[in-house]
């Protein structure tokens, strides 16, 4: 699949003062959420910011229309449950969507973030304003990205806007051109074909994201050498100006940009014969999807056999099928143990796609001659040269491990590293690779402390830790957690310095935040003697003198009389603006979702929804129902509630049936082992009836939960086992003894 795509300028455009008064009133042809130049009654709510957004138009020329697509980046900077967005009322709105990417400052779970849902968008009857309602007030720092597809008319009385006009060309056909009116905010403006999968070019200029453009590039810049891909950059921008004066100043066309490209990696030699850079592209930007490659190595051959497919981390879905044919142009560099230096990062070998396949090429998959000693090991796509995991044989993973816990790890570059712990740990979640295997690569930390390397262990450490927390399992890989983090935790805290470098803070904070998690005695033993401060303020009400940091271990471990002081904390929060409602939404959260005992959330769901206490709103209940799938206490304690009180609830809620069917969604999803499809299902059976008007959700949370039930019957006993192998009987006996030490009296904690 091709692109005819115009790549208009990468820069922001800035019009001069003359032309920016004369656009100041003029209404807009585009979602405008930099709606500085309305009048100051018509100005957008200021609750919400964007920071980037991305426009795609594919125009329809002979029908003078135009089909869009924008994705804006949102920040929350004030408390609200809402995005309002200036619309054209000549734009049709054909579909929006809201993916969040936070819900705070705080770190936030991936199923934190799909318990918020918009329940209604539209248009104002007044104002070209467009709104989207959600289910939840959000706090300061929540982050999304909104994404819109419209219809537009070319032709309209606007003075600004996009236009179709004609001009004949060198051999008298006449033919048409776009032209672009107006001033123009967006960072990054591209025309393109509207086919599936197509346009998924995301530009966040952030460095916690990286669009697949900039991994393209980046593995470009790696397959062609720096400075040969400099040397490209230079020659295209070089010839922009004078590239299409016919259609526009600066405008140039997809294959403009690879053919200054191309003609860079023909001189290098190496692209597979026959191969233009483009042509390796296109897979990339057309499936919307990464390869996995699995290179395994024949001992007794001597050879390595190379191997491509659709990567699925969270397992089949129903494109399976269509999405297993796809394949790549993927350049493979292969370094190995006696030689882990990056000074040549020509691909070692080439997968082709299908269509090479079609050209009459071979080598979709590759067997190639083993160049490495028996008794080492082999790293294939080091340094993250392409944005792709990569599996081994078991023997290569062993070594590998092995090599890390010893005196030499430090020779394999910092991001390597990271990249060989993260692929072992994704492929072993997508049922890749066995789980020891995966937990093998988790033993050199204990003298890891590059923060590089750390990073995403504790996304790691996050995943796992919910898939099995309610198993019998999940005390003993706590237990393990805290084995792994002391040390790191330990060295960070001694060494503190004011002008230390900022990675350093975020390291100590991340550990210790997961050390709390993982019921580290004396962050228990600190935060509830911190929180005993506001226990024993004579005004508690006026304020919260505790950080947030220590509330959740409070609210974990502590006991039942701190969790309910937080309690009446939220219910007697003041009204009258002296206090932000962040803050109350934050302590709503914590007492909702950190609990490790059923009784607390019990307490919470009985005022809430029993007794229908009048200071907890829907979107309150909103939040505490979805903050409880974070946790097996959680969804199980709230599941054994709704099938208790199936119909008190069921008649509180009659006349709001979004909030119904999230609760049932919440009660029923989450559960990943065979009792639990049996209390579903039973639950199901015994009120199918009343199921009929969630009948989707239902089937749809049995399935997932029968996916879910063979994923842990399959990987529970290899983890079990393996720690009880590398477990001491003193994290154990730590483990066992933590429930005990977190019921010493409060008044033991002052100090």
């Amino acid at each position: 699949m091709r692109w005819t795509a115009f790549l208009l300028s990468a820069f922001l455009l800035i019009a001069a003062s003359n032309a920016h008064q004369q656009e100041r009133y003029r209404s807009k042809r585009s979602v405008d959420i930099y709606d500085i130049e309305e009048p100051v009654d018509n100005r957008l709510p200021r609750d919400t910011k964007p920071s980037h957004y991305y426009l795609e138009i594919q125009p329809f020329l002979n029908e003078t229309k135009f089909k869009g697509r924008v994705r804006i980046n949102v920040t929350w900077v004030r408390l609200t449950d809402k995005i309002v967005l200036n619309v054209d009322r000549d734009l049709e709105i054909l579909h929006t969507s809201v993916k969040f990417t936070s819900l705070g400052y705080e770190p936030s779970k991936p199923e934190d973030l799909s318990r918020v849902s918009v329940i209604q968008m539209g248009k104002g009857p007044k104002k070209s304003w467009y709104t989207i309602n959600f289910n939840d007030t959000l706090m300061d720092g929540a982050n999304c990205e909104v994404d819109i597809t419209y219809y537009g008319n070319m032709s309209t009385l606007d003075a600004s806007g996009l236009f179709r006009n004609d001009y004949i060309d060198s051999s008298g056909i006449k033919q048409y051109k776009l032209q672009l009116f107006g001033t123009i905010h967006f960072l990054f403006f591209k025309l393109c074909n509207f086919q599936p999968l197509t346009c998924i070019h995301l530009i966040y200029f952030n460095k916690k994201f990286l669009s697949l453009d900039e991994l393209l590039f980046r593995m470009f810049n790696y397959t062609l050498g720096k400075e040969n891909f400099r040397a490209g950059i230079r020659d295209f921008l070089q010839k922009v100006p004078s590239l299409n004066p016919h259609i526009g100043p600066r405008t140039y066309f997809y294959s403009d940009f690879y053919k200054a490209m191309n003609d860079v990696a023909n001189k290098t030699g190496y692209l597979p014969t026959g191969t233009t850079l483009s042509q390796v592209a296109d897979p990339w930007m057309d499936h919307d999807r990464l390869p996995l490659v699995t290179v395994k190595r024949d001992y007794d051959t001597g050879t390595i056999n190379i191997t491509q497919k659709r990567y699925h981390r969270e397992g089949p879905s129903k494109f399976t099928s269509y999405e297993n044919g796809f394949t790549w142009y993927v350049p493979l560099v292969i370094i190995s143990q006696e030689r882990l230096n990056l000074n040549n990062t020509r691909p070692t070998v080439w997968l082709l796609s299908d269509e090479a396949i079609k050209r009459n090429k071979k080598g979709v998959n590759v067997t190639m001659n083993d160049f490495v000693s028996k008794n080492s090991f082999i790293i294939a796509n080091p340094e993250e040269i392409g944005p792709f995991p990569v599996n081994y044989d078991t023997i290569n993973w062993r070594r590998l491990a092995e090599f890390l816990q010893g005196p030499g790890r430090e020779s394999i570059q910092p991001l390597t590293r990271a990249k060989l712990f993260h692929d072992s740990w994704n492929l072993a979640y997508a049922n890749e690779l066995c789980f020891d295997i995966a937990l093998n690569m988790t033993l050199f930390l204990k003298n890891e402390r590059n923060h590089v390397v750390w990073e995403p262990v504790f996304t790691m450490i996050d995943h796992i830790g919910r898939r099995i927390h309610g198993s019998e399992i999940y005390i003993k890989f706590q237990a393990y957690i805290r084995s792994l983090l002391k040390p790191l935790y330990m060295e960070l805290s001694e060494n503190a310095q004011p002008d230390e470098p900022s990675w350093k803070t975020h390291m100590r904070g991340l550990s210790k935040i997961f050390l709390c998690r993982a019921g580290y005695e004396p962050c228990i033993m600190e935060a509830r003697k911190q929180f005993n401060k506001w226990l024993t303020d004579e005004e508690p009400d006026k304020g919260n003198p505790v950080a947030n940091e220590f509330l959740c271990p409070v609210f974990k471990w502590g006991t039942e009389k701190e969790w309910e002081f937080g309690l009446q904390r939220v219910i007697n929060f003041p009204q009258n603006n002296e206090r932000k409602q962040s803050e109350r939404t934050y302590l709503l959260k914590t007492l909702a979702g950190c609990p490790t005992d059923d009784y607390k959330i019990k307490r919470l769901l009985n005022v809430t929804i029993i007794e229908q206490n009048p200071k907890f709103s829907t979107s309150d209940i909103h939040l505490i129902a979805s903050t409880l799938t974070g946790s097996a206490t959680g969804y199980t304690t709230l599941f054994n509630f709704l099938a208790e009180h199936w119909d008190v609830v069921k008649k509180r809620f009659e006349d709001k049936p979004n909030l119904w069917s999230r609760i049932i969604n919440t009660a029923i999803s989450s559960f990943n082992t065979q009792e639990g499809y049996d209390k579903v299902s039973e639950l199901y059976a015994s009120r199918q009836e009343e199921f009929k008007s969630v009948q989707t959700i239902i089937e749809e949370a049995l399935e997932n939960i029968k996916r879910e039930t063979q994923w842990s019957e399959k990987n529970f006993p290899v983890i079990n086992a393996w720690l009880d192998k590398k477990l001491t009987k003193e994290d154990l006996l730590q483990s066992s003894q933590k429930s005990t030490n977190s019921s010493i009296p409060t008044s033991q904690m002052m100090g």
